[in-house]
C-alpha cells in the first residue's frame, strides 16, 4: 500500500489526498514535509519494527517488518490472547493474518529432536510429561503395572505461565517458540498424553473440548479395571440371553 509523510506522520493516499485538497495556497512541489504530503511511498513506507497505521484514519499500512518487527508482533498477539481480548485488538484481527507467513503461526508443531522416551512425537509432549509429574493432569485412566498403559488427561486453555514453567521444568531446548505458543495458547482445546510400561510416551492435542472429553470417556471405560463379582458376572450372562 502506498504511503505518505506529513507532518512526521505516514498517511494512507486517501487521506494525502485529502490534506492536500486542503492545504490552498502551498506549491505542491513543496518539499517540506511539514507543509506538503511526501510521497507515494510504497510498501506502506517500508520495512519498520512495527506495523504501520495512517496518523488521520487508523487503515493498516502494510508494510514488511523487521526482525524486531517480527518478535513485537509476536509479543502483541500473545499478550492480547492472554488479556482475552480476542476480537478487539488489532493484533489478532488484522496483523496476525497479514504477517502469518513471517510470525510461523501455521499450528504445525515441531517434532522432539532425538530418539528415546518422546521419539516420534512434538516437542510439547515433554511439557506435559514434566506437568504430570508435577501433579498437573487433571485426571488419569489406568496403570502401568495393571493394564501395561496411563493415560493422563489435561483440559485447556493453557496459561502461559503453565506453559513456560512446563518448559523450564523439562529444561526444553530454546523454551517454547511462538508457533507452540500460540497452538497451545489460542487453539488447543486439551491433550492426552500417553505412557506405556516400558517408559514410552505419545501425545494426543484436541482443538475441540467435545471430542476430548468424548475420547476421555471411552479411554476411561476401556482401562477401568473388569468386574471380578463372578455372581454379577453369571447374572449378566443370563439378562443377555445365554444358552440353557
Amino acid at each position: 500500500m502506498k504511503a505518505y509523510i506529513y507532518r512526521a506522520a505516514l498517511l494512507c493516499e486517501s487521506c494525502a489526498v485529502d490534506v492536500k485538497a486542503g492545504l490552498l495556497g502551498v506549491a505542491c512541489v513543496d518539499e517540506d514535509s511539514d507543509r506538503w504530503p511526501q510521497g507515494p511511498y510504497l510498501d506502506g513506507g517500508g520495512e519498520s519494527d512495527s506495523p504501520q497505521h495512517c496518523d488521520h484514519c487508523s487503515v493498516f499500512l502494510e508494510n514488511p517488518l523487521t526482525l524486531d518487527g517480527v518478535a513485537y508482533v509476536r509479543d502483541s498477539i500473545l499478550d492480547a490472547v492472554r488479556a482475552g481480548d480476542r476480537t478487539d485488538s488489532v493484533a489478532l484481527t488484522v496483523w496476525r493474518g497479514y504477517y502469518a507467513d513471517s510470525l510461523d503461526a501455521s499450528g504445525e508443531l515441531s517434532p522432539y529432536p532425538s530418539p528415546g522416551k518422546f521419539e516420534g512425537e512434538v516437542r510439547v509432549a515433554e511439557v506435559f510429561y514434566a506437568w504430570m509429574l508435577d501433579g498437573g493432569e487433571d485426571d488419569t485412566a489406568g496403570d502401568c503395572q495393571e493394564c501395561g498403559q496411563i493415560a493422563n488427561l489435561f483440559r485447556g486453555p493453557f496459561k502461559a505461565k503453565e506453559l513456560e514453567r512446563g518448559a523450564a521444568d523439562c529444561d526444553l531446548d530454546g523454551g517454547l517458540t511462538f508457533a507452540e505458543s500460540f497452538y497451545l495458547e489460542c487453539q488447543c482445546a486439551g491433550a492426552i498424553l500417553w505412557e506405556n510400561d516400558q517408559g514410552f510416551v505419545s501425545l494426543s492435542l484436541y482443538e475441540s473440548a467435545a471430542e476430548l472429553e468424548s475420547d476421555w470417556e471411552k479411554i476411561v471405560a476401556d482401562l477401568s479395571p473388569p468386574d471380578n463379582d463372578d455372581d454379577a458376572g453369571e447374572d449378566d450372562s443370563a439378562k443377555i440371553g445365554a444358552p440353557i
